[in-house]
Parts: structure tokens; C-alpha cells; sequence
């Protein structure tokens, strides 16, 4: 972890975080709050910049299961943060005990449809981790890294394919990042910016838990 701490942020030629918040230390108690993180880039390189802060040492970073579950990612993320998958099952069992945890809502699509010419979003179909945070209690802070979508060029079209691989769980990403080295980002400024934490109902069902109610 201490590696990657010192040797990770210093690819980027500059690097802030930046809180939108009144308090002197408004992370110190975020415990029951959930880490909404855009855009996916393709790496996810923003996302990685936070894995390093020590301010986020006891957040449980979630991402997708077939990931979670590759031994080598697996093993690579737990030497580095505390890791899991963004199953249903997973969330559950981490909200359940009020700690805090990261996500990346658009998930492989945001990557699929990253731009290094203008941001773009996968939010449309993407509202159960609200339902949860509303069903548990827990507040939404929204964060955003600036400098994401320069990290890497991705060939555009051939969406309908593309989103086709997605739904099994396969990124449809056609990248080029560094120069002299491809599978490396470039070298571009990351400014990773909290966004405010949103308050939400607490206490509402699911619409899983809705359906069932409505069996029954």
C-alpha cells in the first residue's frame, strides 16, 4: 500500500482533492456514507488516486464481482484497500454495518462510452444503489475525477456490441493511453473534487422488497 501510495500519484504531472464542505475535516466521520465516484474512465484512474488517500483507509471500495473474484486483482486489492464486490449480496452486508464504501455507479458501460473529447455518464438505469442508501440510512457524497476522460483514448461506435459485452461483464473499451507505453494512462493533471454529501429519506423499501410485499 505504502508503494502505490508514493509511487502512483506521482505519474500524474499534478494531483489535488478537493472538499466542498463547511467542516475543517468533513471525511473524518463518514461512516454510514456511500462514495458515488464518475466517471469510470477506463482505467479507472481517479478511482485509484482515492484508494491512496489515508483519509479513505477504512473504506470498502466496490467493484465488479468477476473482478473481485480474478485471483490476481483479488489479491492486488486486498494488499492495497478494503475490497469487494458490488453484488447485491456484498452491499448488503457492508451497510448493514454502517460502514462506508465507494462506488462506481456507470459502471463497464460509463467505461465503454468514455470520451477523451468531452465526459460522459451511465447513470439512466442506474438507481438501486440509491434505494440502498435510502433502505440503510446512509448519506451520498458525490465525487468527481477531473483530468479522468485525458487518461486514455477509446475508440468510438459500434455501441449496440459493445453494451452486448457489457451485459456479461466484459468492458467493451478499445484504449490507447501513453505513447511509449499504451496500457499506461497519459500523463495529465487529476483533480479529484467531494461534492457536498446529498441527505436521503431513510427507512424506504426497495423495489425488490416491494414486489415481495406485494406477492404476499
Amino acid at each position: 500500500r505504502k508503494i502505490y501510495q508514493n509511487y502512483f500519484m506521482t505519474h500524474f504531472p499534478s494531483s489535488s482533492v478537493w472538499i466542498e464542505d463547511t467542516q475543517a475535516n468533513p471525511l473524518e466521520n463518514s461512516k454510514s456514507t456511500m462514495f458515488a465516484v464518475h466517471p469510470h474512465g477506463i482505467f479507472c484512474c481517479g478511482w485509484s488516486c482515492l484508494v491512496v488517500q489515508d483519509f479513505m483507509k477504512d473504506t470498502y471500495f466496490c467493484f465488479a464481482t468477476a473482478l473481485y473474484y480474478s485471483p490476481f486483482f483479488r489479491l492486488f486489492s486486498r494488499l492495497t484497500m478494503k475490497p469487494s464486490g458490488v453484488s447485491k449480496k456484498g452491499m448488503k452486508k457492508i451497510m448493514q454495518s454502517g460502514s462506508s464504501l465507494a462506488l462506481i455507479p456507470g459502471g463497464f458501460e460509463e467505461a465503454s462510452i468514455h470520451s477523451i473529447e468531452r465526459d460522459r455518464l451511465f447513470l439512466k438505469n442506474r438507481r438501486g444503489f440509491t434505494a440502498y442508501a435510502c433502505k440503510y440510512g446512509y448519506k451520498i457524497r458525490p465525487v468527481y475525477a477531473f483530468g479522468e476522460r485525458q487518461t486514455f483514448c477509446n475508440f468510438q461506435g459500434f455501441w449496440s456490441i459493445r453494451f452486448f459485452l457489457n451485459s456479461f461483464g466484459i468492458p467493451g473499451i478499445i484504449p490507447f493511453g501513453s505513447s511509449y507505453f499504451p496500457i499506461l494512462p497519459k500523463q495529465t493533471p487529476m483533480n479529484i473534487v467531494f461534492g457536498k454529501p446529498v441527505e436521503l429519506p431513510k427507512g424506504l423499501l426497495t423495489h425488490e422488497e416491494l414486489v415481495k410485499q406485494g406477492k404476499k
